[in-house]
């Protein structure tokens, strides 16, 4: 699943609304828990960034 852009674009656009917090059972946006793998998959991708326990969008640089 990872490679299914589908499947990133769901937490990417969470992300646009606020960032994830840290939980118990790994990360949580609102009541929905997202798991430590999806949001390190994010990071590896460019499109997150961690602060503390938090996980905030990532600044995305355009092609040069």
């Amino acid at each position: 699943m990872s490679g299914d852009p589908y499947y990133n674009s769901r937490y990417r656009r969470l992300l646009e609304l606020g960032p994830f917090e840290r939980c118990v059972r790994g990360w949580r946006f609102g009541t929905k828990i997202i798991t430590d793998r999806t949001v390190d998959r994010l990071i590896a991708a460019g499109y997150a960034r961690r602060d503390g326990d938090r996980v905030l969008m990532a600044e995305r640089r355009a092609a040069e």
